[in-house]
């Protein structure tokens, strides 16, 4: 049984075989968040929430495969 998910060429194929319209709207979903986290970047004091600075997770790009993951 599988107990860790899906990997991530398995996520970008689910996103690849979305017909055009939905896989744009993934995408227009993804380029919002890296829109966020740029600006979130670019003021951490104001914009990232205190749990990534408390527990050093760092903000990283969103990707199509972290969509579908969630």
């Amino acid at each position: 049984a599988r107990t860790e998910g899906y990997t991530d060429a398995e996520r970008r194929a689910m996103v690849e075989a979305l017909d055009p319209e939905h896989r744009e709207l993934f995408r227009s979903l993804t380029r919002g968040v890296n829109r966020y986290i740029e600006e979130a970047l670019a003021n951490p004091e104001e914009k990232v929430p205190l749990e990534y600075s408390a527990l050093g997770i760092p903000l990283r790009p969103y990707s199509d495969a972290d969509l579908v993951a969630v």
